[in-house]
Formats: structure tokens, C-alpha cells, sequence
């Protein structure tokens, strides 16, 4: 990996790692709730020293992470040494001797077994390099498919990079963890999940210089139970969004946002971006900081709730309703505040009231005169009762 990419991965998991370790109990919940457990089965080894066997031994370790897979049986255990793996020679082919191949849904590393795939040294130093635009077809560097699966695990993660389309996808698996991943430079998004049914948990990976950073697509059928939570994540300098939500009209979602950081996303010489795009009902975005985005919070469609967050120092507005929010979207115990560009603090489009009392506008007086902060007509936007202090800011 080029020297810059180091710096900046390795600048990107200082910040995540010095995110504070305490939580509030909804935070204690969600690890404790339906938590993955760890393999029982047996270890194999991937390091830039082997050679592709049907052993992967601890003693014979295989150059590629994919021939791992094919030589375990569920419950096992890969443990990937640092390096650099997926395309070696940087020839936009995969499948020379050692290298990770494409199969033919376009994935370069396909998790279809419940394994766990961790790295011996974490993010920084073990690179899944998808070889960029080189590539015909492909369309996911890494995809999880295997229920129980685990990929990544706080300083034991990958960082998946150059990938034309997704850099990492998990599409209907269920009780999946994604933990401790870096996502820079990928095409699309960062990371990418369609829950079908059950839990995807995801947290404490980092997304930057992609597309998007994190987006979540569904459930798309009614009664379908699929949920994702978003923990600790950071996601910062992506073009689209920091994290984008999206269902089919008339599914409400339980997706969890969790004390993330979405910082510096956007393209702000052209004023489109957003730290989070919200286009779903039924989120609960809780304890975020979303700072220095284009946008903080953008509100295309359905109705959830922003609860203690803090959404400031965003350039044209902290949080804009556009026209298709519904009624029911609730702004509580935020602070908002930090001058953007517009004067706008709040931007409702739509023709919805916002429930948006006891939130810090930057001054104990709260926003005065109030149309300079929320820029709507005034019975659109319920402000009263005003929060006289800042709310703690997690992370």
C-alpha cells in the first residue's frame, strides 16, 4: 500500500481507538444482545509466505485467503498474516498462482462458509487489494453470504481497498459481525448490506474515500425481520454520504445507529453530500457526532428519531427535511448548532410538523430570532421547550 494510504488508515484507527469505552446501557444491549459466538473449530493459516495447499496448517500456511475458505468446514478459524493479498502483480487479473480469484458473481473474497476470518495484526497491515477499474465483473472485494459468519474483529480486521464497485457486501446472511475493517478508496460503498432476515452487526470499522461509506438497503419485504447496527463506526471524506439508509415504500425498519462519527462528507465546492441520508422509516440514530459534512442529517424520506446526537460545524444545514419526510420524525436531545453557510440550522421542505423540543441551539436563549435557525415556517418546526446546556457528546 502507498505510504499516504498507511499514514491516513493508520491516522483514521488512532481516532477510533481512542473513542471513549464507556456506553450507555442501550449501548451495553446491543453488544450483549444475540452476540455471535466464537468458533469451536479448527485454525488455518493464510500468510504472503505460503503456498496454496489443501492443508492451510498452522506450519503450511496457503498465499490466499480464498483457498482457506475452500479447505475449511464451518466453525472454523482463518487467520490471515500481514501483507497484501488479491491481485499480486497488479495486472488487473486474479487468479495467477497465490492470488485471490473472481468467482462469477463478482466476488474476490466469498465468506459462504460460517467461518471466522480474522488478521494476526489488524487493519493497517493486512490489505485486500481489488486492483480497481482494471477489473471486469467485479463487483464486491469481499462478500459475506454464511450465516454465523465473522469477518474482522477489533484490531484483528482488513483493510479492503481499489474495488470498481463495493469494497465489502453481506447480503441476507444472518447473525453476521463485522468488526475492526478499514474501507478506502472503493468505487461504491465503503461497506454494504441487504439484511434479509435476523441481526448484522457492525462496528467499529472505519470507511473513507469511498462513494459512500456505509449503506444499508432494506429489509424489502414486508414482515421480513432483518435489522443492522452500526456501532462506533467512522465514516469521513466519503463523496455521497457518510451513511445512507434506503427500503421499499411502506417497510419500516429497527436499524440502530449507534455513537458513530460521520465527519467530512461531501463534495463542497459542488454543496451535495450528507454526514447520514435517511431515506427509510423507523431508524433511531442515537449518540452520533456528525460534524463538518456538507449536509449533517438529511431526511429524504419516512419518519425516524435523532436522539442525543451531536450534528454541528456542518456547512449548509445541521438537518434538512426534504419534501418526502412523513409526519413523525422527532429531533430530541441533540445539540445543533455550529453556523452554516445557509444561516439554517434546520431545514423542513416538507409539509410535515417536526417534533424538534428540548434540543441545544448553541445559547442557553436557544435560536433568536427563530427563523434565522430554522428556516421554515415557524408551526412546521416545534422547538419549545430549549435545552439551557449542551448534551454530552458520545462518542
Amino acid at each position: 500500500m502507498r505510504p499516504l494510504a498507511a499514514v491516513l488508515v493508520g491516522s483514521l484507527l488512532g481516532l477510533q481507538l481512542g473513542i471513549a469505552a464507556s456506553a450507555e446501557q442501550t449501548a451495553n444491549d446491543l453488544i450483549a444482545t444475540d452476540a455471535t459466538t466464537d468458533s469451536d473449530g479448527r485454525a488455518l493459516r493464510v500468510a504472503n509466505n505460503g503456498i496454496d495447499t489443501p492443508d492451510c496448517g498452522l506450519s503450511h500456511p496457503c498465499r490466499s485467503i480464498g483457498q482457506a475458505i475452500t479447505n475449511a468446514d464451518e466453525g472454523d478459524t482463518i487467520l490471515v498474516g500481514p501483507g497484501r493479498y488479491g491481485d499480486l502483480n497488479a495486472n488487473g487479473i486474479f487468479g495467477d498462482p497465490g492470488e485471490e480469484r473472481l468467482d462469477s458473481e463478482g466476488c474476490l473474497v466469498c465468506i459462504t462458509k460460517s467461518l471466522v476470518v480474522v488478521s494476526t495484526q489488524g487493519a493497517a497491515s493486512t490489505i485486500i487489494d481489488a486492483a480497481g477499474n482494471l477489473t471486469a465483473g467485479l463487483l464486491n472485494a469481499v462478500s459475506v453470504s454464511a450465516d454465523g459468519a465473522i469477518f474482522g474483529r477489533r484490531d484483528r480486521g482488513f483493510t479492503i481497498t481499489n474495488s470498481p464497485e463495493n469494497g465489502f457486501r453481506v447480503a441476507s446472511a444472518r447473525r453476521v459481525r463485522i468488526e475492526g475493517n478499514v474501507a478506502l478508496g472503493n468505487g461504491a460503498s465503503g461497506f454494504f448490506f441487504e439484511p434479509g432476515e435476523g441481526l448484522i452487526r457492525v462496528s467499529r470499522n472505519i470507511s473513507v474515500d469511498n462513494d459512500t461509506g456505509f449503506s444499508v438497503f432494506g429489509p424489502n419485504m414486508a414482515g421480513a425481520s432483518g435489522r443492522v447496527e452500526l456501532f462506533r463506526n467512522v465514516a469521513s471524506r466519503n463523496t455521497t454520504s457518510g451513511f445512507f439508509f434506503a427500503a421499499v415504500e411502506g417497510i419500516t425498519v429497527t436499524h440502530r445507529v449507534l455513537q458513530n462519527i460521520a465527519s467530512q462528507n461531501g463534495v463542497f465546492g459542488n454543496f451535495t453530500g450528507n454526514g447520514i441520508t435517511i431515506g427509510a422509516s423507523g431508524l433511531l440514530i442515537e449518540d452520533n457526532t456528525i460534524t463538518g459534512n456538507v449536509i449533517g442529517v438529511l431526511v429524504g424520506e419516512g419518519a425516524s428519531r435523532l436522539l442525543g446526537n451531536t450534528i454541528a460545524g456542518n456547512l449548509v444545514f445541521e438537518v434538512q427535511l426534504s419534501a418526502g419526510a412523513d409526519a413523525g420524525n422527532r429531533l430530541n436531545e441533540n445539540n445543533l448548532f455550529g453556523g452554516p453557510f445557509s444561516g439554517c440550522v434546520v431545514d423542513n421542505q416538507s409539509e410535515e410538523r417536526v417534533d424538534a423540543r428540548n434540543n441545544y441551539w448553541g445559547t442557553p436563549s436557544g435560536p433568536t430570532p427563530p427563523i434565522e435557525f430554522v428556516c421554515t415556517a415557524p408551526d412546521l418546526v416545534r422547538i419549545e421547550p430549549i435545552a439551557k446546556n449542551a448534551f454530552p457528546t458520545k462518542p
